[in-house]
C-alpha cells in the first residue's frame, strides 16, 4: 500500500521544485488541499485519510487519467493481486457479512466454498470490497460478477434510478434517521431507502458517526437483503459489519 510521496516544499536558485518525502501515517484532514506526487512513478495523488486512525492513511492515484505507471512498487491496487479479484465469490462475501439464507441466491462454485475463500482471499470485509470495486471500472468483473451489479455507488448511480433488490452493497446518499423508529434514511436513484437496526446502540454509533463526520458528504456502505417495500426499499442491519464509513475512499 502505497504510505509515502513527495510533496514541492520549495524552489532552488534555478527555480526547480525541491520535493521532501512525505509519510501518510503522520497527516490528517488539514493536509487534505495539498498537492502529492508518488514517490516511485511522479503520477499526482490524493491523500486518503482513515476513518480507523492515521496509521490507516494512504496515498491514492484517483485523478481521472492519472493511474500509476505500470510496475509501480506503491500502486494501491497492488494491495490486491489480481488473483483476489479473480477468485472472489460475490455469494460467498455476502453470506459471511450479513448472514442470512437466500433460496434465490446465484448457486455457489464448490470449488469457492466460505471456507475457502475466507483463506485464500484477501477481500473479507465491507471495506476492502469497497477498495477494490472503487479501483476498477463498473464495467470490470470481479469473480464472476459484475461490479455495477454488485456495488451501487455513484458511477452507476443512473442504471438503477427505479430501484433495486437483492443481496448487493450500496453506497447511498444520507437523508435522515428516526429515533423513535431506530431506523435510517438515505437517498439512491429515485428512491429512498430505509435501514432498521436490530440492536439500538448500533443505530446510535452509526448515527453519532455520520454526524461526526458531516452528513452532507459521509459515504456509507451498507450491505443488505433490500427488499422493494413500496414506499422505501429496506434492510434490517443485524450486525455492524453491514455498515463500514468509507469517506475516505469515496471522496468525491
Amino acid at each position: 500500500m502505497a504510505t509515502i510521496a513527495q510533496i514541492i516544499k520549495g524552489k532552488d536558485k534555478n527555480n526547480n521544485n525541491i520535493y521532501e518525502d512525505v509519510n501518510a501515517y503522520d497527516l490528517n484532514d488539514n493536509d487534505r488541499n495539498k498537492i502529492y506526487y508518488c514517490k516511485g512513478c511522479g503520477r499526482k495523488l490524493a491523500l486518503v485519510i482513515s476513518s480507523k486512525g492515521r496509521e490507516f492513511n494512504t496515498f491514492s492515484a484517483r485523478f481521472k487519467d492519472n493511474k500509476h505507471q505500470d510496475g509501480c512498487k506503491y500502486d494501491k491496487s497492488n494491495e490486491f493481486s489480481n488473483e483476489d479479484r479473480k477468485n472472489f465469490n460475490f455469494d460467498s462475501f455476502i453470506e459471511n457479512i450479513i448472514k442470512t439464507s437466500n433460496p434465490n441466491k446465484r448457486s455457489v462454485n464448490s470449488s469457492s466454498s466460505n471456507d475457502e475463500y475466507n483463506k485464500t482471499n484477501r477481500i473479507t470485509n465491507l471495506r476492502s470490497f469497497t477498495e477494490i470495486c472503487r479501483q476498477h471500472s463498473p464495467d470490470s468483473y470481479i469473480g464472476d460478477i459484475l461490479i455495477r451489479d454488485c456495488f451501487l455507488d455513484g458511477r452507476v448511480f443512473n442504471n438503477y434510478l427505479d430501484g433495486f433488490q437483492g443481496q448487493v452493497v450500496v453506497v447511498p446518499l444520507f437523508y435522515r434517521y428516526s429515533t423513535n423508529e431506530k431506523a435510517m434514511f438515505f437517498q439512491y436513484g429515485n428512491r429512498t431507502l430505509k435501514v432498521k437496526f436490530k440492536k439500538e446502540t448500533h443505530f446510535f454509533e452509526v448515527r453519532d458517526e455520520v454526524f461526526d463526520t458531516g452528513k452532507r458528504k459521509v459515504k456509507i456502505a451498507i450491505a443488505g437483503e433490500w427488499r422493494d417495500k413500496g414506499e422505501f426499499i429496506e434492510t434490517t442491519v443485524s450486525k455492524k459489519r453491514q455498515m463500514v464509513n468509507v469517506t475516505s475512499i469515496i471522496n468525491s
